[in-house]
């Protein structure tokens, strides 16, 4: 059986559409030359789109059709806040009861522009991560059990970018960074409530032609192709993940959600003594 590859995959509608919402109040191209203000602007659409496609994807789960599911499309952009004392927190995605409160919820954090300087897309890694384990920590003491998931967002071309052809891809930094934070070995502990339950990283191709002076570079893949990566996976140091380790948004949600709400029906009968 011939593997698949990277150049097999066609663009995925709702990201193709998630895409065209970022660039509906001015396009990643034009952000790429323009100030850092005008790229948090970017990727804040994207980020508020993102959010609608995989809460969409939630709903039609089967674990979560008899849950509170948002954002929803057309609904309010702003995301849900939770308050754990005097701390707040907003919550990207989330999957709700109205019984008992939060019961999945989804951060999505962006990395969508390189640095000029160093060319990689993870100069912000370590801010980004502070500010998820901040509201993980906030949410957590809010409802301990509540299953929190990071998800990175990350242009195809951070799997090979950096000065040096040696060095480690933001991608492949990223997953090792985020494996680090992720899992509660008992939800109870305070040391643990700063942890995620499951975090995965989005590689997406945006399309766009990127030119700096000291670079140039350009998607070779159609514009909305994505997969996702389980940082629980070994990512290369360098290149693009194979196919085989990576999921479509159906079975990263199926995977989180068999994680977040298990059920008997996973367990699979082993063979008695005879």
């Amino acid at each position: 059986m011939t593997e698949r590859k990277w150049a097999d995959l066609e663009p995925d509608p709702a990201m193709v559409a998630a895409l065209d919402r970022a660039d509906a109040g001015g396009s990643r191209a034009q952000a790429l030359v323009s100030s850092a203000s005008t790229k948090n602007g970017w990727s804040n659409r994207l980020a508020d789109a993102c959010a609608v496609m995989v809460a969409d994807e939630l709903r039609r789960h089967p674990t979560c059709r008899s849950l509170i599911v948002r954002p929803q499309d057309g609904g309010p952009a702003e995301p849900l806040t939770f308050v754990a004392g005097d701390r707040s927190k907003k919550v990207d995605v989330v999957v709700s009861s109205i019984v008992s409160g939060l019961q999945l919820g989804f951060s999505l954090k962006g990395m969508n522009f390189r640095d000029n300087a160093g060319m990689q897309f993870d100069k912000n890694l370590t801010g980004r991560t502070y500010e998820l384990q901040d509201e993980v920590s906030v949410i957590h003491r809010y409802q301990p059990a509540a299953f929190l998931v990071a998800l990175y967002f990350m242009p195809i071309a951070a799997t090979v970018d950096k000065r040096s052809e040696t060095s480690t891809s933001s991608f492949a930094r990223a997953v090792t960074h985020l494996r680090a934070r992720t899992g509660r070995l008992d939800p109870t502990l305070p040391s643990q409530m700063d942890r995620v339950d499951a975090a995965a990283i989005g590689l997406y191709v945006p399309g766009d032609v990127e030119t700096g002076g000291e670079y140039d570079y350009a998607d070779e893949l159609p514009r909305g192709v994505v997969r996702y990566f389980d940082v629980e996976s070994d990512p290369p140091k360098r290149g693009r993940p194979r196919i085989d380790t990576t999921l479509d948004l159906h079975g990263l949600v199926d995977r989180i959600a068999t994680k977040a709400f298990p059920s008997d029906e996973s367990v699979s009968w082993a063979e008695p003594e005879q």
